[in-house]
């Protein structure tokens, strides 16, 4: 499709063709479907992988990317809560052995 959009008019190299994800949900939190990429398939070997974080998607990465102080406190908040749930499985999983 991109070869039939440009034709001869420049060259490209396609350097990576990431598949649609779907990503795990996590109950209690949040969830969207948004048209954008992320390098998580790259990273399997880190375990379940969780996508997260403050601000908007459409102007992530980009020369307008900002963040609003509140969604920084806010996403404090959401990784502290994260990490408390997320060790008391592995606890779980611990005491179990």
């Amino acid at each position: 499709m991109i070869s039939e959009v440009l034709g001869r008019r420049c060259e490209f190299e396609f350097v990576r063709d990431t598949p649609t994800l779907r990503m795990e949900k996590l109950d209690g939190y949040e969830t969207d479907f948004v048209a954008f990429t992320t390098d998580l398939p790259s990273l399997s070997r880190w375990g379940r992988p969780v996508l997260l974080g403050p601000g908007s998607i459409s102007v992530a990465h980009t020369e307008r990317e900002c963040v609003a102080k509140a969604d920084l406190v806010k996403a404090v908040e959401l990784y502290c809560r994260l990490v408390r749930e997320l060790k008391k499985t592995v606890e779980s999983r611990e005491s179990k052995v």
